[in-house]
């Protein structure tokens, strides 16, 4: 897939990417968006991107409603956990996609940058009580859900830290 090379270049400040993101960007919208979590980790947080960057941000609300379906087909609430079948790698894709999303949006448009914390945060709230399940990119995204100020610093770095050395392995420092 080319979004994530078309993301680098924006993220870099490549003025001659614009055509090809927002062709891109139409692709995707008129395709409609994967419910598979790893196209879905490079899809939404580029479309994002896009819109935050060239377009009227009127992707948020498609963006919003693909992951309130999602959420609400996969997040399992007695678990506290995303279970999607055929990928084990749910929990650390779906966290690290809302968080890389969340991160590619303006705020102006509020309630879809809310909408989407709010299932960042139920998500990371299941998992810390799961740390032994811990993988490598849900920690990261616990870790960038500080960073971004979407989880307090006080409560979640330590676990997502704990969780970050469990999952690389014992000799091994995040």
């Amino acid at each position: 897939m080319e979004e994530k090379a078309i993301l680098e270049k924006m993220r870099n400040g490549d003025g001659q990417v614009k055509d090809a993101a927002l062709k891109e960007m139409r692709r995707l919208k008129d395709g409609g968006l994967s419910e598979d979590p790893r196209k879905m980790q490079e899809e939404l947080p580029f479309l994002a991107a896009c819109d935050t960057r060239f377009g009227d941000k009127q992707t948020y609300k498609m963006i919003s409603r693909h992951c309130r379906q999602f959420h609400e087909r996969y997040f399992d609430r007695k678990t506290g956990l995303y279970r999607v079948p055929g990928c084990n790698e749910a929990e650390g894709l779906a966290l690290k996609t809302l968080v890389d999303t969340i991160e590619e949006m303006d705020m102006q448009l509020y309630e879809h940058y809310r909408a989407l914390a709010d299932m960042f945060l139920e998500a990371a709230r299941g998992l810390i009580s799961h740390e032994t399940e811990a993988n490598p990119m849900a920690a990261d995204a616990l870790l960038k859900g500080v960073r971004l100020g979407l989880l307090d610093e006080e409560k979640y770095l330590p676990i997502a830290l704990k969780m970050k050395e469990a999952a690389c392995g014992e000799g091994e420092k995040p």
